[in-house]
């Protein structure tokens, strides 16, 4: 259940949130379709990290925003704190990625 909560709903089934690298001990924006994790920033502050997720969320969803806008915004975000993200460990990002699609499972039903 705690996964499920963290999740960032949005219209477009794409699951988003922040995860906390093992390693860097920073905080990675994502979103997944449930096949793969892609990262949008790194944060040293979990409340940005979760705003830039939203923040993109917000920009997909409208009608005037094109893919150019989408990567202008994520190319702004990894240059704030020049920072880029890590990907998270094999196990890890399995383990992720079954619980995006157990929710997705789960929301079908």
């Amino acid at each position: 259940m705690r996964i499920r909560d963290s999740l960032i709903a949005n219209d477009y089934g794409i699951a988003a949130s922040v995860a906390r690298h093992p390693v860097t001990k920073l905080w990675q924006g994502w979103i997944s379709d449930g096949s793969e994790l892609v990262f949008i920033s790194v944060r040293k502050d979990i409340e940005q990290a979760y705003a830039d997720v939203g923040e993109l969320l917000d920009l997909a969803a409208r009608d005037d925003s094109s893919l150019e806008d989408v990567f202008s915004l994520w190319g702004k975000f990894n240059s704030e704190d020049n920072l880029l993200p890590e990907p998270l460990p094999e196990r890890v990002s399995k383990g992720l990625l079954y619980f995006i699609r157990l929710i997705y499972a789960l929301n079908e039903c």
